[in-house]
């Protein structure tokens, strides 16, 4: 019974109530006039008694207000399973270009010209693709030797604005969805005669590593912002 409570209510010492009155031992329960009362091994009188009962109704009453606001317990929202990464949207490491020309039915298309990079061929692409409200270009890279997907391109046609308002958009977006960058590179001058500047940001998850670059070489005013998907042994990896 918390503290100042055997003052409020003037229940009698035979009377156990509901969180105990001095550890006083039950020895019995019996209905009177459709009321259930607790009897104890002391005897009560019949004045002390229904005293006792209204003292135990008024601290039934109180107990009810004070346990009122936890009837509506906070639910906490479930934990959602992260999803694993192994490509870019529909399109999945190991791929064939007839499989990732089905992945983008009204988006991709082989190219007549393929391009060639260092031990892959971009072979599919899709012309335009927005994202923060600018325009890319996506290649899709396979493999020399086995013909599967590896890298994915997503290039910035358009590149004014590039650094001072889409590459921080872009890395918020980026950031938003895989967490912070395990690399930052913010920008020192590699070259200060030609004045080549770079921001690189790059995340590694599962069999995908993510990479945001800017590139801008002043002195023939070249820029470039760039977002490359591609793949890379779960295990390995070591760039960072």
């Amino acid at each position: 019974m918390p503290q100042g409570f055997s003052q409020l209510f003037d229940y009698p010492s035979g009377l156990l109530f509901p969180f105990g009155a001095g550890g006083t031992h039950i020895s019995g329960v019996i209905p009177v006039n459709s009321i259930t009362y607790v009897e104890t091994r002391n005897t009560l009188s019949k004045g002390s008694l229904l005293r006792g009962l209204i003292n135990l109704c008024l601290f039934s009453l109180l107990a009810t207000g004070c346990s009122k606001n936890e009837s509506n317990p906070t639910v906490l929202p479930a934990v959602q399973k992260r999803e694993r990464i192994d490509g870019w949207r529909n399109a999945h490491w190991g791929m064939t270009e007839e499989e990732v020309l089905k992945a983008f039915p009204s988006e991709a298309r082989k190219l007549d010209k393929p391009e060639k990079y260092h031990g892959a061929v971009a072979s599919v692409a899709i012309e335009k693709l927005a994202i923060v409200e600018k325009d890319f270009r996506v290649h899709f890279q396979f493999d020399d030797q086995t013909k599967k997907l590896v890298q994915i391109n997503l290039r910035m046609l358009d590149t004014s604005g590039a650094v001072d308002v889409y590459f921080p958009a872009l890395e918020r977006k980026l950031t938003e969805k895989y967490g912070k960058p395990d690399f930052v590179n913010n920008g020192t001058p590699s070259d200060t005669s030609a004045r080549v500047i770079t921001l690189e940001r790059s995340w590694k998850r599962d069999s995908t590593r993510i990479e945001l670059s800017y590139s801008n070489i002043k002195l023939i005013n070249a820029e470039d912002l760039l977002i490359v998907y591609r793949a890379v042994p779960t295990s390995g990896d070591n760039k960072l």
